[in-house]
């Protein structure tokens, strides 16, 4: 029995011991938050899994977030005063931003180190499976505003409504219009003609326009649904798309073409965030002026920017340079 015992002990003990070594693998980096700012405001750590105690020394609970850009990494929330929260997480090389107490204090600076994996073709294929299935349910919203459209009729503001959708719908799939063959064609030249129709002066009859682009866009998605694209060309298509946006941009540009225009650097967007967790493993400074540069047009063209020419096409530009370097990055 006391053998037995002794051995039953062994296990339990190594057990533990394992844990013990495993839990003493993973640094451990303190970090204080004040009224003012963070103690210290620049860290440094390993790449992997690394755990921060963070010490509220502030008069009022906080949250303490990791950000690459506006993305939020990882966060611990609601840490009281005089308090400590630990945060244990695994980080990517590259340099990150930590908020440090209140939303206009400093934000400080999480330099992670280390050799940073290469990309195989097998990370790839995951952001391609996502695409495929976001742009399946984008197609059924683009068949569901089709039909909406239809039963519109005579009433133009509902007529108006649908074709926005309509629109939305099938320029969420521009980065890969380029795959969808002899398709793309008409229906870009059905939507351009469409929106003179229902947002412009023209006086032609609705029924005709409106009958071709629903023709048209049954079609392309015919053409689209079976499509597998590759991570080469759908990068290619979402950066062919940005470095249009500038010359599409229009010193009196009505809300119909800014809708349009967001909803292609929503396109150029739908793709970037799929691939963003490569691109901020092997150059995450690149990535987060990427994120930024997306926020930043999509304010210009919703109306919380300073919405004007000159900064509408700046921003805009200002992407299309960000993102120039995405394929490089991603070995494509």
């Amino acid at each position: 029995m006391r053998t037995l015992f002794s051995h039953v002990a062994f296990i339990v003990f190594a057990s533990l011991a394992a844990q013990g070594a495993q839990a003493a693998d993973v640094p451990t980096l303190p970090i204080a938050v004040t009224a003012q700012g963070c103690e210290p405001m620049a860290l440094t750590a390993p790449a992997g899994k690394v755990t921060f105690v963070i010490a509220n020394k502030s008069t009022r609970a906080l949250e303490w977030e990791i950000l690459q850009g506006v993305m939020i990494i990882d966060e611990r929330e609601n840490i009281a005063p005089g308090f400590k929260a630990k945060l244990t997480t695994k980080l990517e090389p590259g340099v990150y931003d930590i908020t440090c107490g209140l939303l206009d204090n400093p934000r400080g600076k999480l330099t992670v180190t280390g050799a940073t994996a290469a990309i195989t073709p097998g990370d790839l294929t995951g952001p391609v499976a996502e695409y495929r299935f976001g742009a399946a349910q984008v197609l059924s919203d683009l068949e569901t505003a089709l039909g909406r459209l239809k039963a519109a009729g005579a009433n133009r503001e509902a007529a108006r409504k649908a074709f926005v959708e309509v629109r939305a719908a099938a320029l969420a799939l521009a980065p890969i219009w380029a795959e969808a063959g002899a398709t793309a064609g008409p229906l870009r030249t059905d939507l351009e003609d469409a929106d003179r129709l229902l947002f412009g002066d023209g006086a032609a009859e609705a029924a005709p326009i409106l009958d071709k682009l629903d023709k048209d866009a049954r079609a392309f998605a015919a053409a689209v649904r079976p499509l597998v694209t590759p991570a080469d060309r759908l990068v290619a298509g979402a950066l062919a798309l940005a470095r249009g946006l500038p010359a599409k941009i229009e010193a009196s540009a009505s809300p119909s073409a800014l809708s349009a225009l967001e909803a292609e650097r929503a396109a150029v967007e739908r793709v970037i965030v799929l691939f963003n967790p490569l691109w901020m493993r092997v150059n995450a400074p690149a990535a987060g002026a990427a994120s930024l540069a997306l926020a930043r047009l999509k304010s210009e063209l919703t109306g919380a920017g300073a919405q004007t020419l000159e900064t509408r096409r700046a921003a805009a530009t200002e992407l299309a340079e960000r993102l120039a370097g995405l394929p490089a990055d991603l070995g494509l």
